[in-house]
């Protein structure tokens, strides 16, 4: 059972339950295992989860009772993991993902060269583990606008570019991530010789007054769909130069 302290408000915590209650997202839940999760309601103020409510909690708690699995059976904790994947899940991407992360990280060499270190080291010891984490990224709405500069009347064009999204930058990398994809959307222009330079694209905070905002940001979601908003304007503005430089020719 798990225990959440919740407020005089719930301000959420019914999510973090969720995810807490089914700790067995990441592997396939053993038939003979109850979860359940209960409410705590204290005078305090309520407060907001932030980055993955919840799922480091069920993670860990998994990963304790595979370990002790591990530990009870004398079996290595790399086969009673495997040996616990969802094979349904994805498609069966996520053994896929394992086996390709194992190799590709040389975990099995990792894991001896832990094991001879704290042979021979008494006090300072190390560690090593591989685990599964399965996020469920919510279907998070996003507008974006994405305009070109090209000067007039006195004015040189400077081809400059303007991108206002209606997700917040919060150091997660959202405006990088955009003005990349711009960068790659842009580029594919059959005129262009070489990608657009970087410098010129510029992303401004967001605007309701520009493009509408929608109900948060988080979740993992936000990052992609104001990548495939940017992507989508970028697609409608290099048909269109096509057609005017058919028309027009430089």
């Amino acid at each position: 059972a798990t225990f959440g302290g919740r407020a005089f408000i719930a301000e959420g915590m019914g999510d973090v339950h969720k995810q807490c209650i089914d700790p067995w997202g990441n592997y396939l839940k053993p038939q003979h295992i109850i979860t359940e999760a209960k409410m705590c309601l204290l005078n305090v103020p309520p407060s907001t989860a932030v980055r993955g409510p919840g799922a480091p909690k069920q993670a860990m708690a998994v990963e304790t009772m595979l370990q002790h699995a591990s530990a009870v059976t004398g079996l290595p904790l790399l086969e009673v993991q495997k040996s616990n994947l969802d094979q349904k899940l994805d498609s069966g991407l996520q053994p896929q993902l394992w086996t390709e992360l194992e190799q590709t990280a040389d975990f099995q060499k990792r894991v001896q060269e832990v094991q001879a270190f704290n042979e021979a080291n008494k006090l300072k010891k190390r560690g090593i583990s591989l685990a599964p984490c399965k996020w469920q990224v919510p279907p998070v709405p996003a507008t974006a606008t994405v305009t070109i500069y090209h000067g007039g009347g006195t004015s040189a064009p400077d081809g400059s570019i303007c991108i206002t999204i209606s997700s917040s930058e919060l150091g997660q990398g959202l405006h990088t991530k955009v003005a990349q994809i711009c960068q790659l959307e842009l580029s594919k222009h059959p005129l262009l010789s070489e990608p657009v330079p970087l410098h010129l694209i510029r992303v401004v905070g967001n605007n309701t007054e520009v493009t509408g905002g929608f109900d948060m940001t988080g979740g993992s979601g936000t990052n992609p769909q104001a990548m495939r908003a940017v992507a989508g304007a970028c697609e409608i503005l290099v048909e269109r130069l096509k057609k005017k430089f058919t028309v027009n020719p430089l």
